[in-house]
């Protein structure tokens, strides 16, 4: 599985059971993805690095009720929740990207086509004012010439 599929797979999580629950540590996380596609915890801890750093999480510290040691919960940030449900998550960002780039190739391809097609017409256009200066070029010498011999 690439990473951009592991960042989808721990957005659907969060998009999936953010009614239910709004704030998830580690270890739910973990038991709610598939194994095939996150196999570890330090594997998790790199791709919620990286929706936080996209702000498409956020981290809030919680406190245990039994001690004073806080842990770090995630919750799904509205930017995520939108990223993810309307936009396509990042498999959508990666395949709008490639659809435009795509598009852009297209249109590269046709400006390519249609310049040359213009500089063929325009060599066309060139050698037949040539044919037409080099006729009337030889009608006025025939012209003069005859004005000439009388």
């Amino acid at each position: 599985m690439n990473s951009i599929e592991k960042l989808d797979a721990v957005l659907e999580c969060f998009v999936n059971i953010q009614i239910h629950q709004t704030v998830l540590n580690e270890e739910e996380i973990l038991s709610q993805i598939d194994k095939t596609k996150i196999r570890d915890r330090d594997e998790l801890i790199k791709v919620l690095k990286k929706l936080v750093k996209d702000e498409y999480l956020e981290i809030q510290l919680r406190f245990n009720n039994y001690s004073n040691v806080s842990s770090e919960h995630y919750t799904l940030t509205f930017e995520g929740d939108y990223f993810y449900r309307y936009e396509g998550g990042y498999l959508g960002k990666f395949r709008k990207a490639a659809e435009h780039e795509m598009q852009i190739e297209y249109y590269r391809n046709i400006q390519t086509s249609q310049a040359n097609k213009l500089n063929t017409l325009t060599t066309w256009i060139a050698i037949g004012i040539i044919i037409a200066a080099i006729y009337y070029l030889c009608e006025i010498i025939k012209t003069w010439s005859v004005h000439n011999a009388s």
